[in-house]
C-alpha cells in the first residue's frame, strides 16, 4: 500500500529509523510511508492519504478536502491534539471540521475514549486508533535501574500540561524533580524552586535523559497519544497519570488513576516509594507489556488488519 502523510512539517520523503523519535514521525517511518508538506501539489497519486491538520490552520477544509481528493484514492484524518481541540476555534471552523471529518473515509485517533467521541460525533464513520509506537532500538547508554534517582514530572505549569498537579505529586517522592520545557512553559516559571526544566532535545537525548529518573509523575487532562506513558513503560519507570490515555492503562495499569483524582494519586506516590516490592512490579509489568501490546509488529497488525479485511 502507498501511504502519504500531509502536515505541517515542511519536508518531503522517508523517514529514517534513527530519526523517528516523534509519534507522527515513527508512524511514517514504521508504515514506510513518504511524508509531504500539507498543500504540497509536487506530491503524487497514493492509495492512502492521512492528513493531519495543524493545530493552526485557517479553517479552509473545502480547499483541503479537494486537494486531498485529487490525489488519494483514500482520506484519513488523524487526530491532532485532544479530541476537543477544534472546540477553541470559531464556530465556523468547528462547523467545517465536522463537515471535514465526516466525509473522509477514516478517522483515525489515538485512545479507546477517543475512538468512543468520534463514533458519536460521526455516526457510521470508520473510526479507529493509530496506536502509539516508540523506536527504542536506537537509543544507547541508558542509566542502569540501580542508578536512578530523581522525578521526571511530564509538564509544564498550564491548563494544557496540569503541571502544577504533577508538581504536587512529584514531591511526594522526596527527591529532585525535572520537567522538560514544552512550548506553553509560563513565563514566570524558572522562578519556581525544586523544578529543573531540561532544554529541547532531540528523541535519543531525551530517552539517555529520562532514564537517569527514578520516579515519573505525568497528570496531563489534555490526553492525546500518550508517548511519555510509553517512554517510560520501554524504560521500566513507574508512572503516574491518568488512565485516559490507553498507554498510560496499558502499560501501568497498577499506578493509572481516574481523571481529577489527586487524592489517589499521592497514594499510589507513597506505595512507590516506600514499598520496593510494589516499584518492581509496576517496572517489570510496564516493560513487558510495552513490548507485548506497542511493539512494532503489533502496532503493523492493527493498521492493516482492516484493508486485509476489505481485500477478502
Amino acid at each position: 500500500m502507498n501511504i502519504s502523510f500531509f502536515t505541517e512539517g515542511n519536508y518531503r520523503g522517508k523517514i529514517d529509523r534513527s530519526n523517528a523519535g516523534r509519534t507522527d514521525t515513527a508512524w511514517i517511518s514504521v508504515l514506510g510511508a513518504t511524508h509531504y508538506p500539507l498543500f504540497d501539489y509536487s506530491a503524487p497519486k497514493c492509495d492512502l492519504g492521512i492528513v493531519i491538520v495543524p493545530k493552526n490552520f485557517d479553517g479552509n477544509f473545502i480547499y483541503l478536502l479537494t486537494f486531498l481528493r485529487n490525489r488519494c484514492d483514500k482520506i484519513a484524518i488523524m487526530q491532532e491534539g485532544p479530541n476537543d481541540y477544534y472546540q477553541t476555534k470559531s464556530v465556523s471552523y468547528q462547523a467545517g471540521y465536522v463537515d471535514f471529518i465526516s466525509k473522509c473515509d477514516i478517522i483515525y485517533c489515538h485512545n479507546e475514549y477517543d475512538r468512543r467521541y468520534f463514533s458519536g460525533l460521526i455516526p457510521d464513520s470508520d473510526v479507529r486508533i493509530l496506536p502509539t509506537v516508540a523506536l527504542t532500538d536506537g537509543i544507547s547508554n541508558i542509566t542502569p535501574k540501580h542508578l536512578r534517582n530523581g522525578v521526571m514530572s511530564g509538564g509544564t505549569f498550564c491548563q494544557w500540561y496540569g503541571g502544577i498537579d504533577s508538581y504536587m505529586i512529584a514531591v511526594e517522592f522526596g527527591e529532585d524533580i525535572s520537567a522538560p520545557a514544552m512550548g506553553r512553559k509560563t513565563p514566570d516559571e524558572d522562578s519556581i524552586v525544586g523544578i529543573q526544566y531540561l532544554p529541547y532535545m532531540g528523541w535519543s537525548d531525551w530517552m539517555r535523559e529520562l532514564s537517569k529518573r527514578k520516579f515519573a509523575v505525568h497528570l496531563m487532562r489534555t490526553f492525546a497519544a500518550g508517548s511519555f506513558f510509553l517512554n517510560c513503560a520501554h524504560l521500566g519507570i513507574p508512572c503516574i497519570g491518568y488512565d485516559i490515555d490507553d498507554t498510560m492503562r496499558d502499560c501501568f495499569p497498577a499506578t493509572c488513576v481516574p481523571l481529577g483524582d489527586l487524592e489517589r494519586a499521592r497514594k499510589v506516590a507513597r506505595n512507590l516509594r516506600d514499598n520496593p516490592e510494589f516499584y518492581a512490579h509496576v517496572s517489570a509489568v510496564a516493560i513487558k507489556n510495552a513490548n507485548d501490546i506497542y511493539s512494532e509488529r503489533q502496532f503493523l497488525d492493527r493498521f492493516f488488519e482492516p484493508f486485509n479485511q476489505e481485500v477478502k
